[in-house]
């Protein structure tokens, strides 16, 4: 069985890094800090989705809130 890398970014200096699927956390190789991995990309990108969505909604809060002159 072959061990499938994913590729993820260190915090600290900003090289990428690969590591073996399954990690939770690795060190980075370049600058030894340490780097915690989420397990899945689709958990990640719902984050960012999440986040747009919201960020949306504020803007159409604060665009209410600004008609009717509460602001």
């Amino acid at each position: 069985m072959a061990i499938k890398l994913v590729s993820v970014k260190c915090p600290d200096c900003g090289q990428t890094l690969s590591i073996e699927e399954n990690r939770t956390q690795a060190f980075c190789t370049y600058c030894g800090a340490k780097v915690k991995c989420l397990k899945s990309k689709r958990f990640i990108n719902d984050i960012e989705k999440a986040k747009a969505e919201v960020s949306t909604e504020r803007i159409k809060l604060r665009t209410c809130l600004h008609k009717m002159d509460v602001l």
